[in-house]
């Protein structure tokens, strides 16, 4: 019932982050083989870059070509469990769409589109200022890699999406615990100007100036 609630609310199936997130992003952080890395956004104006993230990371003709193809390789291989929770999230998030659009066509594009996209839309955005000028790290040899927003306002509203360094490192701790954790295993070793105790600050600063975490530009 989880997975089919996070499926109506984001448009898509909740597992195809299986593949996307799970399998690309976590195992292959910031290299090519990473669909979200923040390298691929080469835009000249920052800002630029953090609107369209979602086009491009992973972008829709490399996210669904992804899935498609994990999916099609279970299939082949007779594990039909992940296929059918696939196609069942699928499925629930276009009945509720349909079901939305006939009660009414305002109301579903304001209740249900405009969340949803903006929902896929903001998760592509974080995840781009979460690692954008971090250390290309996929072994995580260190802890450089990931920036975290500490906020307390931010990280009530996404479930402590904000400490992100402990996500990767731990990515099956339970979110109530990310916080403790974070100050525990991460911020000892981490490059102080990678914890950012204000978003809304970051994001100014940040929309002009494309720096790593060193405060040097980003070199691509």
């Amino acid at each position: 019932l989880r997975q089919l609630a996070i499926s109506v609310a984001c448009a898509q199936p909740a597992s195809v982050y299986q593949p996307a997130h799970n399998r690309s992003h976590h195992r292959h952080a910031g290299t090519t083989k990473d669909v979200f890395r923040a390298s691929k956004m080469r835009f000249e104006r920052n800002w630029v870059n953090m609107l369209l993230a979602r086009e491009y990371t992973p972008g829709q003709s490399s996210g669904v070509a992804l899935c498609l193809g994990y999916y099609w390789a279970q299939a082949k291989a007779g594990i039909w469990a992940p296929v059918v929770t696939v196609v069942v999230g699928w499925l629930c998030a276009a009945v509720v769409l349909l079901a939305a659009l006939w009660f009414s066509v305002r109301r579903a594009v304001l209740y249900v589109i405009i969340p949803q996209q903006t929902a896929v839309s903001f998760i592509t955005f974080i995840n781009y200022c979460q690692h954008d000028g971090c250390d290309v790290d996929p072994k995580q040899e260190g802890v450089n890699f990931a920036r975290n927003f500490t906020g307390w306002w931010f990280n009530f509203w996404t479930m402590n999406n904000g400490y992100h360094t402990i996500h990767h490192l731990k990515p099956g701790l339970h979110w109530s615990v990310l916080p403790e954790q974070h100050a525990r295993i991460v911020k000892p070793r981490m490059h102080p100007s990678l914890d950012e105790p204000c978003f809304r600050r970051y994001l100014w600063r940040a929309m002009w100036v494309r720096e790593d975490y060193l405060g040097q530009p980003v070199v691509l």
